[in-house]
């Protein structure tokens, strides 16, 4: 199956083995047919329980460092984006 680039993006990210057998058990409790649809599902649950609580004003936001750590390289700007990569500096 293709995947259409305009609507879908591919993340890798890595998770504790508690929460991967957190979102196994809410797979299959959910009778979900992949483990991508039930992360996609949790991840938008998420979102949507941050936006009723109205993100601007959620306090871990407003005190994010404004340097960011990414192994090992610093993003000054967390939002600054250039041709799709991210603006780092060692």
């Amino acid at each position: 199956m293709a995947i259409d680039r305009e609507k879908w993006a591919r993340k890798i990210v890595t998770l504790e083995h508690d929460i991967v057998a957190q979102v196994k058990k809410f797979r299959f409790g959910n009778q979900i047919e992949s483990e991508s649809e039930a992360i996609r599902r949790l991840v938008k649950s998420g979102l949507d329980a941050e936006s009723s609580k109205g993100i601007s004003t959620h306090p871990e936001m407003q005190t994010a460092p404004k340097v960011w750590q990414d192994q090992g390289r610093r993003l000054e700007n967390p939002t600054a984006w250039q041709g799709g990569q991210n603006v780092t500096s060692k």
